[in-house]
């Protein structure tokens, strides 16, 4: 949302690439978009298979800020990108569609992580 409007801006002095075909994003040609989205889900799709059984969000949860901090640095970077070519459009929905919800998915399953700890703990006694 953020990086291809920036990367093919026409006023940046340096132009990563250029769209031989217009489209109403910011010039970025609607099969960009189907592009990455089909990848990302194809992606997500393939790992989900050879993962092969259900997250443990108690394992999970607490190193999740790894891929979390990658997550927003990229998506920072193109942020900052697409300000420093006066869009500041990208970056509100960058903002609102990218990063708000992945922040508050990490911190449900920081919630979610915390809570069966505790109850396994209680579970796993003696007389239980």
């Amino acid at each position: 949302l953020a990086l291809d409007p920036a990367m093919a801006a026409p006023n940046l002095q340096v132009h990563f690439w250029v769209w031989h075909e217009t489209g109403p994003y910011f010039g970025m040609p609607v099969q960009n978009l189907v592009g990455w989205s089909a990848t990302g889900l194809l992606y997500m799709g393939v790992s989900r298979l050879l993962w092969g059984s259900d997250l443990d969000l108690m394992r999970v949860a607490p190193r999740a800020w790894f891929p979390a901090a990658v997550y927003v640095a990229n998506l920072v970077f193109a942020m900052a990108l697409s300000l420093g070519a006066g869009l500041w459009q990208p970056v509100a929905l960058a903002a609102a569609i990218g990063l708000a919800p992945a922040m508050l998915a990490l911190e449900a399953g920081r919630a979610t992580g915390r809570e069966p700890r505790e109850e396994r703990r209680w579970n796993a006694s003696p007389s239980g």
